[in-house]
């Protein structure tokens, strides 16, 4: 009854050249939704992402998408899909990458269980993808599809580069993990909630 809601839509990063647009959700074919950009000043549409291009190998529907989130250079976007609750939010789900430019739909972290990655984003140079899956740090190349894992977790009270349930609760914070800007360094908080 008394939660919030958001109005809908990512302003386009100024590296894409944008002035005054931003993105968001249409209903799209085949019961998807394409990413449209929107002019703020006329209002004019146009799809950037259709939803015929996010349907997966093996799949007839296109993925649901639950949030996005656009490189620095605007050329792949980073899907958040099948989620599932984590304390009050649901922060834990899939994530799949659509390079805009090789047309390419890839999963991130593809050997782990479904609905199991956790805070995934896009480091600063577009190459690859940081996320938490089971308390740990991972970190997949998109050229390659190489993942290499950063943290190995003590014990099951260790937590790498995530936010024990109080802070998610009390403080709303959950994801704990920031690229620097050169994309070449990690920092990340440790919990050990013992």
């Amino acid at each position: 009854e008394f939660s919030s809601r958001s109005a809908g839509g990512n302003w386009l990063p100024a590296s894409a050249g944008e002035q005054a647009a931003y993105t968001e959700l249409k209903r799209g074919s085949k019961g998807g939704q394409d990413i449209v950009r929107v002019d703020a000043k006329t209002g004019q549409t146009e799809v950037l992402v259709a939803a015929e291009h996010l349907i997966p190998a093996q799949a007839s529907d296109p993925l649901s998408i639950q949030a996005y989130q656009w490189s620095k250079d605007f050329n792949k976007v980073l899907i958040f899909t099948k989620s599932v609750r984590v304390w009050r939010q649901n922060t834990r789900g899939d994530y799949w990458v659509f390079d805009r430019s090789r047309g390419q739909l890839t999963q991130i972290g593809q050997l782990h269980p479904a609905s199991s990655l956790m805070y995934a984003k896009f480091s600063p140079t577009g190459k690859s993808v940081g996320y938490v899956f089971d308390g740990n740090l991972y970190l997949q190349d998109l050229d390659n599809g190489s993942t290499k894992q950063l943290t190995q977790r003590e014990s099951d009270e260790v937590l790498y580069g995530m936010s024990d349930w109080v802070y998610e609760e009390e403080f709303t914070l959950r994801d704990g993990f920031r690229f620097s800007p050169d994309g070449k360094r990690i920092a990340y908080w440790r919990f050990d909630t013992s």
